[in-house]
């Protein structure tokens, strides 16, 4: 009889382990942990199928979507690469880092700040970069467990960029190319900012469709790296926090010549380019990304090249749609889909026109606004979209909150890793964003309040304080801000209750 109990204590334990080791299989192998692949497609916004956009060709996103929690409302903290960045893999505002150009690292003020990578790979993940994640020469040495991969060539066709590297050469050779480092500190060899030579930046053509495979371009090296890295991380089974960085739909436009078939030419319509009526100066961005390029001339943009480059714009994000299809089918394909948490974004919004504007760098809802979507594993209500306002730094907290991680402090973001299980749930009754300015000698930023129904900015001088302009938009009705009420005295009331949140926010 006794040896007949150990028998069946044996076999109560080995049942109860098979069925644990059963379950957190479905997590993550024999480690109980999710993946977490990180998707980034600079400047990509949300002109995609999934959120309304029915002439978008963008089925794998779209399926995305369909299988995870896509977020209406989901803002930047401030709309340009480097900041908008660091911003979220540090869960801290523009502000609390004071990054707010392309060139300043986050290291220099908050040399404690932890990183989403960073906050992963310190609770036994692997993380990995392929692409583009920190902005173009940036990183930070305390996020990734082996070295980044970076493809950056080719940007076109075989011919153009052949004639890109031999005017580049000849400029190099004449010492006028610029030259561009990443400054550490003397000290602790942390990084401080990106220096800057005097000299050219040179840019080819804003736009071409050659006849090329997919995987031709960098981005399509980057995808075929990251799929042979996931075939790694399989085998091994190691739990891994992947973070892959497209460049495209950034300028220049350039994908294979099928993606432009998806939008014939004469399908396309300009946009409305009225500038929101009333609205300061201070509003619009004074630097014109496009105007860069050889074959864009100063002065605006005529019709039918405004046609075209919308057209280039929209191809580049089909041809991201592919590789994000390819990278994701391939994770099916090696059984890890169940089990990865999946995190696609753009790091910021963008203009094709609307407004009068042109790329990025506003307060506008078509500058701060930005795809996300998630996927987690066992997620429930899958394909249902949420109108939940979310910040980006709320990014840090939530994927933390999904592996069962701490919070790192410091961090100013708030998990909604709720809304991601009930699509019904609301997250805040408002989102910040900001945006620096300088102009008639004047250093000015703009900070934005944005609820469901109206957004606030206030333009105030960095040096004196001094309030400069103000806007108020409604928001209920519209799909982007068309006339500032600040100046009419039927909302005074209103505009007062937003400059009060505004006073109340801490961090800006």
């Amino acid at each position: 009889m006794k040896n007949l109990n150990l028998i069946c204590l044996f076999f109560v334990i080995l049942t109860s382990c098979t069925k644990t080791t059963t379950k957190e299989a479905k997590v993550n192998g024999s480690t109980g942990k999710m993946n977490v692949l990180f998707i980034i497609s600079d400047d990509l916004r949300t002109e995609l199928g999934a959120y309304g956009y029915p002439h978008m060709h963008t089925p794998n996103i779209d399926r995305l979507a369909s299988e995870g929690r896509l977020f209406r409302q989901a803002h930047v903290q401030q709309s340009i690469c480097n900041p908008s960045r660091m911003s979220f893999l540090t869960g801290l505002r523009p502000d609390e880092i004071q990054v707010h150009s392309n060139r300043d690292h986050f290291r220099a003020r908050v040399p404690e700040a932890t990183t989403i990578p960073q906050h992963f790979r310190e609770n036994g993940y692997r993380t990995q970069s392929i692409g583009k994640i920190f902005h173009g020469g940036m990183d930070d040495p305390f996020a990734w467990s082996v070295p980044k991969v970076k493809f950056s060539r080719p940007k076109y066709g075989p011919e153009v960029q052949a004639e890109a590297d031999s005017a580049r050469a000849v400029l190099e050779k004449e010492g006028k190319l610029q030259r561009r480092w990443l400054q550490l500190d003397s000290a602790t060899g942390l990084p401080i900012r990106q220096i800057r030579e005097k000299g050219v930046e040179f840019h080819s053509i804003s736009w071409e469709a050659p006849d090329v495979d997919p995987f031709y371009f960098a981005d399509g090296k980057n995808c075929k790296y990251a799929m042979q890295t996931l075939d790694t991380l399989a085998q091994t089974g190691e739990p891994f926090f992947l973070a892959v960085g497209f460049s495209r739909p950034h300028t220049p436009y350039v994908a294979p010549a099928r993606f432009f078939e998806l939008y014939p030419i004469d399908t396309l319509e300009n946009e409305s380019r009225q500038a929101p009526a009333d609205a300061p100066e201070w509003a619009f961005p004074g630097h014109k990304e496009l105007e860069g390029y050889r074959d864009i001339t100063e002065g605006g943009i005529p019709d039918e090249k405004q046609r075209t480059l919308r057209r280039a714009y929209r191809a580049s994000v089909s041809y991201i749609d592919f590789l994000v299809g390819a990278l994701i089918d391939h994770l099916r394909e090696i059984n890890l889909y169940d089990n990865t948490v999946i995190v696609l974004i753009g790091d910021h919004g963008y203009h094709l026109g609307e407004q009068n504007i042109w790329t990025k760098q506003t307060n506008f809802d078509w500058g701060t606004r930005a795809p996300l979507i998630v996927k987690a594993p066992d997620q429930k209500d899958p394909g249902k979209p949420t109108n939940a306002l979310v910040e980006f730094i709320d990014l840090l907290p939530t994927l933390a909150e999904l592996a069962d991680l701490p919070v790192p402090a410091p961090a100013s973001g708030k998990s909604f890793a709720s809304v991601i299980e009930s699509a019904e749930l609301s997250h805040k009754d408002y989102v910040f964003s900001q945006y620096p300015r300088k102009r008639q000698g004047k250093r000015a930023m703009g900070y934005s309040v944005r609820s469901a129904e109206w957004r606030y900015t206030r333009w105030k001088d960095r040096d004196t304080g001094e309030i400069l302009a103000e806007e108020l938009y409604d928001m209920s009705n519209n799909t982007f801000e068309k006339e500032n009420l600040a100046s009419q005295p039927a909302y005074l009331s209103e505009l007062d209750k937003w400059r009060g949140i505004l006073d109340l926010q801490d961090n800006i």
